[in-house]
């Protein structure tokens, strides 16, 4: 399911690159809720997320596919300013 950016755009206000608000936008039932696993690892990379070749290692089960889109989409919010389609 696509990520609503329209909100961001009209209003001028910049495109998110947390992935915690990029999180947040999600519509309602897609959403559901972050993980406390997944929030830490999220809170990890963003102080990290300049730095290159960085490996996120979680458990079986953890949530890993949602931790790392949700790590992509932020990261390519901050190159390009455009939504990762």
């Amino acid at each position: 399911m696509p990520v609503d950016f329209t909100k961001y755009q009209q209003g001028g206000d910049e495109l998110p690159s947390d992935p915690r608000v990029i999180f947040a936008t999600l519509p309602g039932r897609a959403r559901g809720y972050l993980r406390d696993v997944q929030g830490q690892v999220l809170d990890a990379w963003y102080e990290r997320r300049r730095e290159r070749d960085i490996a996120i290692k979680m458990n079986t089960g953890t949530g890993k596919t949602a931790v790392g889109l949700l790590a992509l989409q932020a990261a390519s919010m901050r190159v390009t300013d455009q939504p990762c389609m």
